[in-house]
């Protein structure tokens, strides 16, 4: 696997808060409820955290990971991405998408899986080993996701609907000396010639096309 090379601040150790939800569901729309409760990630497995009334168990981290500066907006924030000097930047055919246990079963990543569509550019300092090519099976993910353990719904947050069987522009980091590749910004998926971010995933790149990006790669 592609892996993440992010470094993790627990919030809090244990239980959080509890809270009922409610989704529609049974018949003629009757609405039922699912017993939500919040716990903090640490270095313990979820699995260890379940209650035996569980439905559904929400875990919140805060993340201190490398990510495209918020700060920037549109084509600054692409040129951002696109050239660091280990930066690879690819259009990618996924195939699938879905959570994965993750950091010895302590969180949730959702895993990509797919074909290299189009490789836009390889920075300079990407290590050799991380030198995708175009029709090559890769596989990387994004931290958060949602799982099922011991019929408990497990998310991990933020959990963003990315959905399958489309094709995305991912932005990767290739340093040296580096397990895997670190995702760089959020994948964006392609509609015909436009960048269009998933709902509730925020990117100031939304709203840009593929030509923008391929302007970007060669300056």
């Amino acid at each position: 696997m592609l892996q993440r090379n992010s470094r993790f601040v627990a919030l809090i150790a244990g239980v959080g808060c509890l809270a009922i939800v409610g989704t529609v569901g049974g018949e003629a729309g009757a609405q039922t409820t699912l017993r939500t409760r919040t716990v903090f990630f640490d270095t313990f497995p979820i699995t260890d955290k379940l209650h035996t009334d569980d439905e559904v168990v929400i875990v919140e981290m805060r993340a201190d990971e490398a990510v495209t500066d918020k700060s920037l907006s549109g084509l600054a924030a692409l040129r951002s991405a696109a050239r660091r000097r280990t930066a690879i930047v690819a259009t990618v055919d996924v195939a699938e998408v879905r959570g994965e246990s993750a950091l010895d079963g302590a969180w949730v990543h959702t895993v990509f899986r797919g074909t290299v569509a189009q490789v836009h550019r390889i920075g300079p300092d990407v290590d050799r080993r991380h030198r995708i090519r175009n029709g090559e099976r890769i596989e990387f993910h994004v931290s958060g996701g949602e799982i099922k353990v011991r019929n408990v719904i497990v998310r991990a947050q933020p959990v963003i609907p990315f959905p399958a069987s489309r094709q995305y522009v991912v932005f990767l980091s290739g340093r040296q000396g580096e397990q895997g590749l670190n995702v760089t910004a959020t994948p964006l998926l392609v509609d015909g010639e436009n960048l269009v971010a998933v709902a509730s995933a925020n990117s100031s790149m939304a709203g840009l096309t593929l030509g923008d990006l391929r302007r970007a790669v060669r300056r």
